[in-house]
């Protein structure tokens, strides 16, 4: 062999040894690849295991995924902006330094996701006087400390409605999931 092609070898060689994986793909949800630099994001804003993170932004890709076809979700600039302190603010200190742009894109999907499931699911979650008064009943009439009817009501159905509107994102996630093409890549050791 010639020296100049074994001083290219070597060369290459040395080139892939100091080489660093600087991105790596997580999972793909519909042919759509979900980063490593996402999840990292997702897990200390969220506090949460790798594989939670990467459960959470599968979700979030489906659920963005619909929210996408309603233009009317997408938020304003200033909106966005407006949601960015209280990411900063949940942004923790040993996770390094603050990713700004990351965040507002965050805060943009997060509020796209908000504003199509008020737009899909608000009023299929609003319950009725009787169910209010028959968690009352439940709950706190007749009990040490019960405030009354009228000042526990808003209280009351806020929290039934809260409860309703869970329900039916987790079914439509579920559902989301069910038609969706997932693939998880095995978790491999850190190269850093």
């Amino acid at each position: 062999m010639p020296s100049s092609l074994l001083a290219l070898a070597a060369l290459a060689a040395a080139s892939a040894a100091e080489a660093r994986v600087l991105e790596r793909v997580q999972a793909v949800v519909d042919g759509r690849p979900i980063l490593l630099s996402e999840v990292r994001v997702a897990e200390a804003l969220k506090h949460v295991t790798r594989r939670q993170a990467v459960d959470a932004l599968v979700d979030e890709s489906l659920m963005l995924r619909e929210a996408a076809q309603v233009p009317q979700s997408e938020p304003k600039p200033e909106e966005v902006e407006g949601a960015l302190p209280d990411l900063l603010a949940r942004w923790p200190e040993s996770a390094g330094p603050v990713p700004a742009d990351a965040l507002l894109e965050v805060a943009r999907r997060q509020l796209r996701i908000v504003r199509y499931i008020e737009f899909r699911f608000r009023a299929r979650a609003r319950v009725d006087d009787a169910a209010v008064r028959e968690a009352y009943a439940g709950e706190l009439r007749g009990r040490e400390g019960d405030p009354g009817f009228e000042r526990s009501a808003a209280g009351i159905r806020e929290g039934l409605e809260r409860r309703r509107l869970d329900e039916e994102v987790e079914a439509w996630v579920k559902e989301l999931r069910s038609g969706a093409e997932i693939r998880y890549n095995p978790e491999e050791p850190p190269s850093e």
